[in-house]
């Protein structure tokens, strides 16, 4: 895969206006719960500053998997709306892939759920030892991750393949993937897409190998 530019620098102060947007609502809303318990003044502010900080833990942790500690199929899709509007705006190729691991239902019920969920954990280790740093991994539902190559055309994802393969090699698990470019006009016409690929990817043989189409 051709080596891409990293991310856009993002203006100074908006790491942080992005935590105050997101704490905000939050601050609101303790102040909002603590009133109607009759609490005011000075405690007020304490316990309304406590009180945000929890509830915005309480999201956070919401926001990743129990099994994989990915991040979750909503955070996916955030992500996925703020790179097709910054690509929209440089011009620049973004590639989505659907990764699904082989044969779950059949590890669950030979090894148990445990080791269906070390298999998963497996999987989304690989991803996350493959990838660069400005993609994004999560877990997309089930069986399947999802995965944004950032300013990648779809046609120069082989050295991720690659990378990702030796990983995953060292496990005794195999997957079938799919990845398409994504349309920033037709989001929905890149879902179809990569469930297409995604099909013909198992159909060519998940009991014997790692196989991708694109």
């Amino acid at each position: 895969m051709t080596e891409v530019s990293q991310e856009q620098p993002r203006k100074p102060g908006e790491k942080f206006g992005g935590l105050r947007k997101e704490y905000s609502p939050l601050r609101k809303r303790a102040e909002e719960l603590l009133k109607t318990s009759g609490v005011t003044g000075s405690p007020l502010r304490k316990a309304r500053s406590k009180f945000a900080r929890e509830l915005l833990k309480r999201q956070r942790e919401s926001d990743i998997d129990e099994v994989t500690n990915l991040p979750v199929r909503r955070l996916f899709e955030s992500r996925l709306k703020e790179e097709v509007t910054r690509h929209r705006r440089f011009g620049h190729p973004l590639t989505m892939v659907l990764i699904d691991l082989n044969n779950l239902k059949e590890i669950n019920r030979i090894g148990g759920l445990p080791t269906g969920d070390e298999a998963l954990r497996m999987v989304a280790k690989a991803l996350e030892e493959s990838k660069r740093d400005i993609d994004f991994v999560a877990r997309y539902g089930g069986d399947e991750f999802a995965l944004l190559l950032v300013e990648t055309p779809v046609q120069n994802i082989e050295t991720w393949w690659k990378r990702f393969v030796k990983k995953i090699k060292e496990t005794s698990y195999t997957v079938s993937a799919g990845a398409t470019e994504v349309n920033l006009e037709d989001i929905e016409e890149t879902r179809s897409i990569l469930s297409d690929t995604l099909l013909q990817a198992k159909e060519k043989g998940q009991h014997v190998a790692n196989h991708l189409v694109k």
